[in-house]
């Protein structure tokens, strides 16, 4: 059953940091000299810089509705090893899956196991090592009250494990809470951004730690790849090493090129590029691990969630038009 006990874990708070000290907007400057040669050699080995996608080639879908390949409020998004994409599909409580063409294959309801049937609205999906499901969303047990739940589902959405965020939303001042989710491949850890604080949770649902954000009461998102945790707010994606440590942020609140406006999704490619959906500038834009821009991949509006496949499938919900944007990449590599 739902309840509102916290579990005690270390957290590292991050309230006397100085957030401008250590930025890197448009440059490779580093924090002392084996960091400086760190970026260096990183920066050499990132000259690929991701397919090409066309806007001609691109295939768009969905609209506002309750049939299949229909939507209210899609947002997360991730593709699968063997290319199968899913989509939550908040309003309906349900994730919907299709192929790279963009044909529907199946759905199912996001039932949180152990509630006697009840349904969670789904926010945001992440796939693990095992090709399991974990998707965050919240349950609503009266006008007043949300509750932030993530359950790990089978790909043709049996629930398995379920474990619930360590916070009670009663009447919450700011409207309804954002969380979004991540898996840590590498360290087999379930991470979740919220507002305030970002929580590491492990695959059992057991609590792992939590630290606090250097940007606080903002909606974040985000990933994560060996060394790193990525949490896009406001205008930066904000850096912290596996422990809660913040490195450095990137970006800028701005609509200029490498400058960030009310980030959405991030990823990071199987090249180490992050690559985040910029919703105020309608763009998915590209920078290295470093933080250094490198280009904008697609110019698509209103991008909310993004995935890419094995074979390099882009794909872009839009939860504010209902839609689903699948590009194909090109033969050629930049």
């Amino acid at each position: 059953m739902i309840g509102t006990s916290s579990p005690a874990a270390p957290t590292t708070d991050h309230d006397d940091l100085v957030t401008t000290s250590t930025e890197f907007p448009h440059t490779t400057k580093g924090v002392g000299s084996s960091k400086t040669e760190k970026q260096v050699s990183a920066t050499m080995q990132e000259s690929y810089s991701g397919y090409v996608y066309l806007d001609s080639d691109k295939i768009v879908f969905g609209q506002r509705g309750s049939d299949k390949g229909q939507f209210k409020k899609p947002s997360g998004v991730v593709v699968s090893d063997d290319s199968e994409i899913f989509v939550t599909d908040s309003e309906n409580f349900r994730v919907q899956v299709f192929r790279t063409d963009g044909f529907y294959l199946r759905s199912f309801q996001t039932v949180v196991p152990g509630e006697n049937n009840r349904r969670m609205l789904p926010r945001d999906v992440a796939i693990d090592g095992e090709a399991c499901l974990w998707v965050v969303g919240r349950i609503i047990c009266d006008k007043n009250t949300h509750v932030i739940v993530v359950v790990q589902y089978s790909r043709d959405g049996q629930p398995g494990t379920k474990f619930e965020v360590d916070i009670f939303y009663r009447a919450y001042r700011r409207g309804t809470p954002i969380y979004t989710i991540a898996v840590d491949v590498h360290k087999n850890k379930i991470i979740l951004a919220g507002s305030d604080e970002v929580f590491m949770y492990r695959p059992d649902g057991s609590f792992n730690q939590k630290f606090r954000k250097v940007q606080k009461y903002y909606p974040s998102f985000v990933a994560s790849d060996k060394e790193h945790i990525f949490v896009g707010d406001k205008g930066f994606v904000q850096v912290y090493n596996h422990t809660g440590h913040w490195l450095f942020r990137f970006g800028g609140y701005g609509r200029y090129e490498g400058e960030l406006c009310h980030p959405q999704s991030i990823l990071v490619d199987t090249s180490g590029h992050i690559l985040v959906a910029n919703l105020g500038t309608g763009r998915v834009d590209m920078f290295t691990r470093w933080g250094e821009f490198v280009r904008t991949v697609v110019s698509t509006p209103s991008p909310s969630g993004i995935a890419i496949g094995p074979r390099g499938h882009l794909v872009v919900t839009n939860r504010y038009d209902n839609t689903v944007t699948i590009f194909p990449p090109q033969d050629t590599f930049l």
